[in-house]
């Protein structure tokens, strides 16, 4: 699953190591302002957020949120189904156990 990453008037960042660079870049301008490397959360959302519509494995995304977390992104949105809330929170309740649980 390729993570391919948009800002706002920016150019598309189709790898992780575009997305490394990019979150290097934001962090030493934090610190070039005073501020502290870490002073800004970074948040993704990408082809990969659709992952419980798309029924891509959940393993396969774990490993890459990893991969995410280890560069510097801090938050990832996951897009869920409309068809119905009940669904909505099932999908939720696997993501919470095959993903999010990756982490503890």
């Amino acid at each position: 699953m390729l993570a391919v990453v948009q800002l706002s008037r920016t150019a598309p960042l189709p790898t992780l190591t575009d997305l490394a660079a990019a979150i290097d870049e934001l962090r030493d301008l934090c610190e070039r302002a005073g501020r502290a490397r870490d002073a800004v959360s970074v948040q993704i959302e990408s082809a990969a957020s659709r992952v419980l519509l798309t029924g891509h494995s959940l393993v396969a995304h774990a490993d890459l949120l990893h991969e995410m977390s280890e560069i510097g992104v801090g938050w990832f949105v996951i897009d869920t189904t409309a068809n119905s809330v009940d669904e909505s929170i099932d999908a939720l309740h696997r993501y919470g156990d095959q993903v999010i649980d990756s982490f503890r």
